[in-house]
């Protein structure tokens, strides 16, 4: 959806002039972005199909704070939500709930897999699919994920049994 630089020009102008209180009408941001009219109204009904933006009074509204309060509702709710915010130092490795990056340091590394090592139950033992569908939701590279949990001592693996939550 906002793949396109031109559908991201708008929704950016109409956000910022409806934040100045400037006019959003077709002709209004066909001036500021000078593009036609009849690009507008093709950009914008993508847009408001999309829900981004809305029709008032032929003018076009977008009100992105309760979009990011949206987005910030929805990363509440995320499985680590509350392991990252009990570990501040952790959070700029994470990204609406996802792990985005792992640090080359151990002392960070340690703390992230803190933090991931809660996906896992403690009462029981895992498989090897079973970890990886647990940690599957906060990290694409499963597998990097799994050694890393395992390097850092916070899980254990029998190779007969499977996988154990240490921490």
């Amino acid at each position: 959806m906002l793949a396109s630089t031109k559908r991201q020009a708008l929704l950016a102008a109409v956000s910022l002039r409806v934040e100045s209180g400037e006019s959003t009408t077709f002709s209004a941001l066909s001036t500021a972005l000078g593009r036609t009219v009849k690009e507008i109204g093709k950009e914008s009904s993508r847009l408001i199909e999309a829900g981004l933006l809305t029709i008032q009074e032929n003018s076009l509204i977008s009100d992105l704070c309760l979009r990011w309060e949206s987005v910030e509702a929805l990363d509440s709710l995320a499985p680590l939500a509350r392991a990252i915010a009990e570990r501040p130092m952790t959070s700029r490795f994470f990204r609406h709930g996802r792990l985005t990056v792992v640090p080359e340091d151990e002392i960070k590394k340690v703390e992230i897999c803190r933090v991931v090592v809660q996906l896992l139950p403690f009462d029981r033992e895992l498989t090897e699919a079973q970890v990886n569908e647990s940690l599957r939701p906060v990290y694409n590279d499963v597998a990097a994920l799994r050694r890393l949990l395992f390097d850092t001592g916070m899980v254990d693996r029998a190779a007969s049994t499977g996988y154990r939550r240490l921490q």
